[in-house]
């Protein structure tokens, strides 16, 4: 699988970008504890993607940010795929567990 962006979610939010050539680049943003997601709200995420950068921001964290650093973005995606809470295939989202 190539050209895909995703975001996961476990004690941090990452946004990576793969592109294509074996070379990919992301931008964290941690979380407090485990269930800073879990509580029952809704949660506002910001990603931008722009030629060569990555910005992302959860709630009111501080802004992250991502840096191609081969200086190569001829192949920037469009279009590609976003995949949420990890990748399809063998990659699966570990589901966080309640506490009660």
């Amino acid at each position: 699988m190539n050209n895909f962006l995703t975001t996961t979610v476990w004690l941090q939010v990452v946004l990576s970008v793969d592109m294509g050539v074996g070379h990919s680049f992301s931008a964290r943003v941690g979380l407090r504890n485990r269930f800073s997601f879990c509580d029952n709200m809704w949660h506002t995420v910001k990603a931008s993607y722009i030629k060569d950068s990555l910005a992302l921001r959860v709630d009111n964290h501080q802004e992250a940010y991502g840096f191609n650093g081969s200086g190569d973005h001829e192949g920037a995606i469009t279009g590609a795929e976003l995949f949420i809470g990890g990748l399809p295939g063998k990659d699966r989202l570990v589901l966080l567990e309640g506490g009660g």
